[in-house]
C-alpha cells in the first residue's frame, strides 16, 4: 500500500520545527549551521548517487568530534538547520522539495522514537520495512532532478 501524495508530504513536513536556525544563521557561531553548510553538498551528492549515509559517517566527513557523531546532535541540530533552510527555499520559490535529510540515518535504520519511522508507520498503518522506507522516502529524494538549482540558490532564498 503506497501513500497518497498529500499523506506523503504531510508527515514529512510537519516533523521539523520552522523556528530552528537556518544554515546561514550567524555564519560562524554556533557551529551546527556551519556544519549544515558543509553537509548540504555531501547530502546532495549522496542523493544523486542513490545512496543513504549514516550519522557517524556524515559526522566524520564534516569533521565533527567523535563523541558528537550521533543521531541526536547531527539530526537535531545539523539536519534541522538544513530542513529550516529548505523550508525558507520552498517559501521563496513556491515549490516543495523532497526531505533530503531523510537519507541520513542510523546504521540500524529504524530506531524506536525516530520521527521519520513513526510518521511512516502512522501513514502506512503498519510497521515499515526497509522497502517501504526506500520506496516512500528515499526514492523521491534520489529521483529529484534539481538538486544543483537548490544548492546554487539556497543562500539567496534564506537571506529574505
Amino acid at each position: 500500500m503506497g501513500l497518497k501524495n498529500k499523506e506523503k508530504t504531510d508527515y514529512i513536513y510537519d516533523n521539523y520545527e520552522q523556528t530552528r536556525l537556518d544554515m546561514f544563521y550567524d555564519k560562524d557561531v554556533p557551529k551546527y549551521p556551519k556544519y549544515a553548510r558543509k553537509a548540504l553538498p555531501i547530502l546532495i551528492e549522496k542523493a544523486k548517487s542513490g545512496a543513504p549515509i549514516d550519522y557517524h559517517k556524515l559526522g566524520e566527513m564534516l569533521g565533527i568530534p567523535y563523541f558528537r557523531r550521533r543521531a541526536q546532535y547531527i539530526g537535531n541540530f545539523v539536519c534541522a538547520c538544513i530542513s529550516t533552510s529548505f523550508y525558507k527555499w520552498e517559501q521563496h520559490n513556491e515549490k516543495k522539495l523532497p526531505r533530503l535529510v531523510n537519507i541520513v540515518m542510523s546504521k540500524s535504520f529504524f530506531e524506536k522514537g525516530n520521527y521519520v519511522y513513526d510518521g511512516l508507520e502512522k501513514a502506512l498503518g503498519k510497521k515499515p520495512t526497509w522497502k517501504d522506507y526506500k520506496c516512500q522516502l528515499l526514492a523521491p529524494i534520489h529521483a529529484y532532478e534539481h538538486w544543483d538549482e537548490v544548492l546554487n540558490t539556497i543562500e539567496y532564498a534564506n537571506d529574505k
